[in-house]
């Protein structure tokens, strides 16, 4: 394909996930562009994100929870604004809660498991997996990501020289 080779992709094969996200994130970025209005950096993200979760499909949790967490948002931010408010409160009293939480004593096996707790949040869909499968998903998860910024890069690097 010509765009891969431009955009500098080392794989040309038309099933691999590296030219589905590709072909998706740019096709995100012009539907974006299509409404005159200025193109807010949390727009892009979240057209990254969905374009890299659907390249994947469903053969991935991570790609599974975080395709349903952004039709949620999508779905939120087009319910009421008491909703929206409500969410918010909620996620302050949960926040307050957890800064108390804080200052305990932390032993050795304490220190393990919140390492692999802040893992479990960092994967999307992390809470739910075992601890095998969590490793797992985090290596692929990664990958994805290291993907995404080299493709956004090569499309930045292409538009930058134009």
């Amino acid at each position: 394909m010509k765009m891969d080779h431009h955009i500098g992709l080392t794989s040309t094969h038309h099933g691999s996930i590296k030219t589905r996200f590709t072909h998706r994130f740019l096709y995100a970025l012009k539907n974006l562009n299509k409404n005159k209005k200025p193109i807010s950096y949390h727009k892009v993200k979240i057209a990254a994100y969905s374009s890299m979760a659907s390249a994947v499909g469903s053969t991935r949790t991570w790609s599974r929870v975080m395709l349903r967490r952004i039709r949620r948002r999508q779905l939120r931010r087009a319910s009421s604004v008491i909703f929206r408010r409500t969410i918010r409160r909620a996620k302050c009293i949960k926040n307050n809660g957890a800064k108390h939480q804080k200052n305990k004593v932390v032993s050795r096996n304490d220190e393990e498991d919140e390492g692999i707790s802040k893992l479990r949040e960092l994967v999307p869909g992390g809470e739910i997996m075992e601890f095998s499968s969590l490793l797992d998903e985090s290596a692929h998860y990664i990958k994805c990501l290291n993907m995404q910024v080299q493709i956004m890069r090569n499309i930045a690097d292409l538009l930058s020289s134009v």
